[in-house]
């Protein structure tokens, strides 16, 4: 989600507790993990054939982009309460960003979205 630069994201504190959790895990227990798995699967030998050294490689490039992603997205974050926020409105992308990823919204594709927009011609 591309933002202005110097532009603020409101989050709740319970949001931003939750995406600092979410850090901590990555960063102080998954990563310490599959870098002790990734190093004993290199010490068995051929690597290009190790399935063990092959996965767990690209989990830890998965959790390093995480990680990156968070700590940019932290920088943006401002903590506000609910009742605090000033203009009241739910941030539309963020909301439809957290639908998609529950699943519960589907893409329309662009030509059926305009579609329905136009009145029917009489």
């Amino acid at each position: 989600m591309a933002q202005a630069p110097g532009r603020k994201v409101h989050i709740t504190p319970e949001g931003a507790k939750k995406l600092q959790a979410e850090l901590e895990q990555l960063w102080r227990v998954e990563r310490p993990r599959v870098t002790r798995k990734v190093t004993a699967a290199a010490t068995l030998g051929d690597r290009f054939e190790n399935a063990e050294y092959i996965y767990g490689k690209k989990r830890l490039r998965e959790i390093d982009r995480r990680i990156e992603f968070l700590r940019k997205r932290y920088a943006l974050l401002q903590v506000v309460q609910p009742a605090q926020r000033p203009d009241r409105r739910p941030d539309r992308c963020l909301r439809r960003a957290l639908l998609h990823r529950r699943g519960t919204i589907q893409n329309t594709p662009l030509p059926e979205l305009r579609g329905q927009n136009r009145s029917s011609p009489s």
